[in-house]
This record gives structure tokens, sequence and C-alpha cells, in this order.
């Protein structure tokens, strides 16, 4: 694969996450181990929430063991969709190794954080987990509708019902949005720090891509060696990609309840 194909699919204004995830596939068979942090520590929380047989929302009210000196949670939108709440908006909790996009605390406030994935499996609240696959699956054949058995065609539409009908460059420029995140979900687009490409793909930077335009979302379930999958939305697609990558990379977190 040359520069020019590489380049086309990892650079922002014009790729699609499942390319992505090929073009990237042969730096990370290449990859050695990574060092991982092996704290252990835990958010606590309290949760109160209300459920119907549709969707709802509600928050999470964190509370502190004592023994836990880091910034509180705040309290977190939450949505039940079918049977699986979520939180309603991306993580913004101030763990070790996490960033703003752009290293600019107003990107938090709006995106929330972004996280490697070592992170990412030990920030949610107690009580709470990062996703796998089957769980995010599961969240798109409900909001999607989609009952057969072909791979990936329930991710067809499912962008449509979980973004946030504010916040992405392209709705922004009028796209109707009748229909958009009518369960509440409220996914937006805090872009992404690539991270561990550098010195495997030619001229390949490791940085910041398409807030804006893009989000990344972490699943817990593990690819082979140093790398894990994630999901995507864009800006101009109603399709939610899928693929993997090293878990170096910092993406959003959206936390499930146990």
């Amino acid at each position: 694969m040359n520069k020019e194909v590489l380049n086309f699919y990892i650079f922002p204004m014009n790729f699609q996450s499942t390319l992505f995830a090929v073009s990237i596939s042969l730096a990370i068979m290449l990859t050695v181990s990574c060092s991982s942090d092996d704290s252990n520590e835990e958010l606590n929380s309290s949760s109160s929430i209300k459920t119907d047989n549709n969707s709802s929302s509600s928050n999470i009210s964190s509370s502190s063991n004592g023994n836990d000196d880091r910034d509180d949670i705040k309290n977190y939108r939450t949505v039940t969709i079918g049977e699986q709440t979520w939180m309603a908006e991306n993580l913004n909790y101030n763990a070790s190794s996490s960033i703003c996009y752009d290293n600019n605390h107003v990107n938090c406030d709006k995106y929330g954080r972004l996280y490697d994935w070592e992170t990412a499996m030990k920030v949610c609240p107690s009580g709470w987990h990062l996703p796998t696959n089957d769980e995010w699956e599961k969240l798109f054949r409900y909001v999607s509708g989609y009952k057969g058995s072909d791979e990936g065609m329930e991710r067809d539409s499912a962008g449509k019902y979980l973004k946030a009908v504010e916040g992405w460059d392209y709705y922004d420029g009028g796209k109707d949005v009748s229909d958009v995140d009518v369960y509440g979900f409220s996914a937006l687009p805090g872009g992404a720090y690539i991270k561990g490409l550098e010195g495997y793909i030619e001229d390949f930077k490791d940085g910041f891509i398409d807030a804006g335009r893009i989000g990344w979302w972490w699943s817990a379930t593990e690819e082979e060696g140093n790398a894990a999958y994630f999901y995507d939305m864009f800006h101009d697609d109603d399709y939610i990609g899928h693929g993997w990558i090293f878990k170096t990379t910092l993406f959003s977190v959206r936390c499930i309840k146990n």
C-alpha cells in the first residue's frame, strides 16, 4: 500500500472509518507490546435512574469514598434505550493520561475528554463499565430496527438516531434533523488523538484529528496484540463505522450500566 493511499485513509478530510482501520492494520500487526498502567483506581458513584419501556433520561449523582482524591464526576445525564441504560454524554473525568482535544479545556466542556484504552477500561463509575462490541451492536439494532442476521447492517442508519442535533458541522449547515437523536443519546464528534502509528507509516505524525466532524468511542473488546475495537460516527453519514487500532490512541468514552 503506497503512501498516497495511506494519506487518503488517515487524514481527516476524506476517509471512512472501516477503510481507516484497514489502512492501519499492517502497522498494528507490526507493533510491539507497550507497557500499561497497572493502577486499579475506581470511580465510585451512587445513581438514581428512572426507566421505561422505550427511552428515558435522568442523572448519575457522584459521590466519593473518602480515599479518592480525584475530581468528582459531576452529574451525567443518562438514557435508557430498550433494555440498556447509557450515559447520554461523553465522559469528562480528568483521569491521568486523559486529554482535551487540542489541549483546550473548552473542548472538554463540549465533547468530554479523550482516553487511551487502558484508562477507558477503568474510568467508568462504580456500577458502570465500558461497553463491549456486543453491547454497542445491541444498541444499534434497537435504534435502527434491524432484525436480520447480516453483520453490520444494523449500523447502516443507526448514527442518524444517536447523533446530537447540534454540534456536528454538517447538521449546523442546515441538514433536516427531524428524526435525529430521537432517543436522547446525543453523540458528539469529539475527534481523536491518534497515537502509536508514528514510525510505522511513512510521514505520519501522531496528533489530533477531526473534532466537530467525527466521533470515536472505545469498545471494551480487544483485538490480538496491543489493539482494541472502536465505533465511530461521521458528520455527513448515518452509517456507524467499526474497526480496531492501537490501545495508545485516545478516543471518547461512553459508559453503560452493569
